[in-house]
């Protein structure tokens, strides 16, 4: 078995069906799908009947335990030299495993491999995250994410798009952190990317149908991350390298400018502060900036930002 299709459900049955079919769709036929049914109020195999005698599709029911619980337990079950992740409101597009195969013929037995997603969104537009990374060849491996990522404002790393090596999963006992508030699929890829080459394509073939406006200012889900809790582990290990320890670093403290901002926003001015006290960058015009903004009276800080986001 090549891949091993995970797909968490949670009273999503209206949708599930057509995430299955486009599965099913995939011109590359060797995997199985593990639907991991996370307690949903009408099971999930009652609207899957006519999947029910194909030996590739197994649906696992269990007590709700949250997204993390659920791929966890489909990683468990796996039987596929690669994991891959759909959620169960989106979609493959038919050449998604096709697509894999011909990187893992280029490339070797990679730790993880991203494909490019298309980003539907609610007002009816689209967005394309190959088009994020328009200086790139059409597909590319890079040794230090980190240091790619702060290249880029946008998110080039969808988990409906992700293909990780199981053994590296297994051997570096790599799941997903259960009760996580968010960051829970982005905590898994930076782990793996702590250590392994990833492989990158700008090939669009999955489909990720984003369910809220983000006209909506809601900030609850920026101040909880467990990857970033995990940095005095990182800079500690001497298994990481220091380049990567350091693009790390860097990465996060993008980060905790961001929790200074949206912060300074939601009105938290001491909020603000103690998250300054954890970037470890001072000199740059970037780190000043955002001291700035933590330290603005109100007044002040409105004007600031204002003008910022003009430029």
């Amino acid at each position: 078995m090549k891949y091993s299709v995970i797909i968490p459900v949670y009273n999503k049955n209206e949708t599930i069906r057509d995430a299955v079919a486009s599965i099913m769709a995939q011109t590359s036929k060797d995997f199985e799908i593990l639907i991991i049914d996370d307690g949903s109020t009408i099971p999930v195999s009652c609207v899957l009947e006519q999947y029910k005698n194909d030996k590739r599709v197994r649906v696992i029911r269990k007590k709700n335990g949250g997204v993390s619980s659920a791929r966890n337990a489909g990683i468990k079950e796996a039987k596929g030299k690669y994991l891959c992740f759909l959620d169960a409101d989106d979609l493959w597009l038919p050449n998604h495993l096709s697509e894999l195969d011909r990187l893992i013929q280029k490339y070797g037995d990679v730790a993880m491999l991203v494909t490019s997603h298309i980003e539907h969104l609610p007002d009816g537009t689209e967005k394309h995250s190959g088009n994020i990374m328009s200086d790139k060849e059409h597909d590319f491996k890079t040794s230090n994410l980190f240091k790619l990522l702060t290249q880029y404002s946008g998110g080039i790393i969808h988990t409906n798009s992700v293909c990780v090596n199981n053994t590296v999963c297994v051997n570096e006992k790599i799941l997903f952190a259960e009760g996580a508030v968010r960051g829970e699929d982005t905590d898994v890829w930076f782990r793996v990317a702590l250590r392994h080459d990833i492989v990158f394509t700008k090939e669009e073939t999955t489909i990720y149908r984003r369910e809220f406006s983000t006209a909506t200012r809601d900030t609850s889900f920026i101040y909880s991350w467990v990857f970033a809790e995990r940095l005095p582990d990182i800079v500690s290990d001497s298994t990481i390298r220091d380049d990567v320890k350091k693009a790390c670093i860097k990465f996060l403290d993008r980060y905790w400018m961001t929790c200074v901002r949206e912060s300074r926003l939601d009105g938290n001015k001491s909020g603000a502060k103690q998250y300054l006290k954890k970037i470890s960058e001072h000199t740059t015009k970037r780190y000043f900036v955002t001291w700035m903004l933590a330290y603005l009276p109100d007044s002040l800080f409105k004007k600031a930002y204002a003008l910022i986001m003009r430029r």
